[in-house]
């Protein structure tokens, strides 16, 4: 888990509670399945603007509250699923 990951995280348990923090925990599993576990890649993905995601981080929505969102979007992309 990266340095920045492991900061919001503190951040997160904090000021919004065990929700927020599940909902991230899945986020990262499903990050981390679907890149086989390369840290290299995992970090670059949650800490690069991503298009799809309005040209913010995955990083960014989890610091400003929107990790639900978030673990939707990537539940979806990985079933295949168009999200709109």
């Amino acid at each position: 888990m990266s340095d920045s990951l492991r900061k919001t995280l503190k951040r997160t348990r904090r000021y919004r509670g065990m929700r927020a923090l599940m909902s991230i925990a899945n986020t990262e599993t499903m990050v981390w399945e679907y890149f086989d576990g390369d840290e290299y890649k995992i970090n670059l993905w949650f800490n690069t603007d991503n298009p799809a995601l309005g040209l913010v981080s995955p990083m960014f929505m989890i610091e400003i509250g929107m990790e639900k969102k978030l673990e939707k979007w990537v539940k979806a992309q990985i079933n295949g699923d168009i999200c709109l």
